[in-house]
């Protein structure tokens, strides 16, 4: 099947992210050069690529392990259900931005919508706390959320935790993930060995026929 574009980019667009894909501190100026166009043309093109949201940043990959953090991280499965807030948790724990969205019903502890006073889903109020906390530091160690997925299926939300040191992550999954209200289940899955972590899209024109 052929791809589907939200955006239908021509082949020099193509040409030009596949580059950047590469190598994304590439001047205009190396680009068109490697291209065989005018800079004028990348300089439009690339304009028009971060206009369309098409390009959405350009990062530095930095390896962590020569900044103190671990070779290892967590993926943690969450299932989520019933929520109550018997023990306080938006008082005494939760982010501001979690507090402005939600509040407790006073005599059953259910916590619910700030705006409409209907009952919260779990799901989502699982994930607007997990979205709004920050890396929590132990000592000269820290521990941070570094990807949140919504699931569809046996595991309702997939995070991904990296930290300076194993035993951190165990901790911090403790402090500030066992404890939210609405959380039924938590199974932590330690990676220890990345094969593959490709971030780069593939396109056709990098592809030789027949590849894939």
């Amino acid at each position: 099947m052929a791809q589907k574009w939200l955006y239908e980019p021509d082949e020099l667009d193509i040409m030009i992210l596949s580059k950047l894909q590469e190598e994304c501190n590439l001047s205009i100026r190396q680009i068109a050069k490697c291209l065989g166009i005018p800079t004028s043309t990348v300089q439009r093109r690339i304009a028009n690529l971060n206009d369309r949201g098409i390009i959405q940043g350009c990062h530095a990959i930095i390896n962590k392990e020569y900044l103190g953090y671990s070779s290892l991280f967590s993926f943690i499965n969450v299932t989520t259900g019933f929520i109550k807030d018997e023990a306080g948790y938006i008082d005494k724990f939760a982010e501001e931005e979690i507090k402005e969205k939600y509040k407790v019903e006073p005599d059953f502890h259910f916590i619910v919508d700030a705006e409409t006073g209907l009952k919260a889903n779990p799901w989502e109020f699982v994930l607007d706390v997990f979205s709004s906390l920050t890396p929590k530091a132990y000592g000269e160690d820290i521990a941070a959320i570094q990807i949140i997925y919504a699931l569809h299926g046996r595991v309702d939300i997939l995070l991904k935790v990296i930290g300076t040191d194993q035993k951190i992550l165990g901790r911090y999954i403790e402090d500030k993930v066992s404890i939210i209200p609405g959380i039924t289940g938590v199974e932590s899955l330690t990676v220890f060995d990345v094969r593959k972590d490709e971030i780069r899209l593939p396109f056709l024109i990098d592809l030789e026929e027949g590849e894939g």
